[in-house]
Formats: structure tokens, sequence, C-alpha cells
């Protein structure tokens, strides 16, 4: 995990390995809009990722699925 981490694979890696759970914590940060240096060191909650199942498998593109019938759309797509 962490040979690609500034390589822009850690989350193609994440979601092959199943371990979109480990990314769905909340991402936080300093409060850069306060005018006070006490106020501006607290930690506060920029973004909170929603990856469910779904995310870890990708559509299958509709032209495949009407040249082989057999195949079958992957859930929640």
């Amino acid at each position: 995990m962490a040979e690609f981490i500034f390589e822009g694979e850690n989350y193609w890696n994440m979601r092959r390995w199943k371990r979109l759970d480990y990314m769905n914590r909340p991402v936080t940060g300093w409060d850069i809009q306060q005018n006070t240096p006490a106020m501006f060191y607290r930690m506060r909650t920029l973004y909170t990722p929603n990856n469910t199942y779904r995310e870890f498998l990708a559509p299958i593109a509709e032209r495949d699925l009407n040249v082989n019938p057999n195949l079958v759309q992957n859930p929640l797509w």
C-alpha cells in the first residue's frame, strides 16, 4: 500500500483488495477559516466518504451484455 500512495494508485488498490471500508473514515483537518490560533488549530471534519459495496465492482458495459446473454450485470448497477 505504501509504494503507490503518491502515484494515484491507492484508491484502485484499496478497491481491488476490498479495503474501501478503511477509506470510509472521515477526513479531518484544521479549521482554516478562523482568525485566532486557538480556533485555527482545532480539528474539524472536512469530508465524510460514503463507499458502499457498489464501489467494489465496476459495471459491465451494455454492449457486452448484449453480445453475451450469459453475462449478468454486477450487483447494484
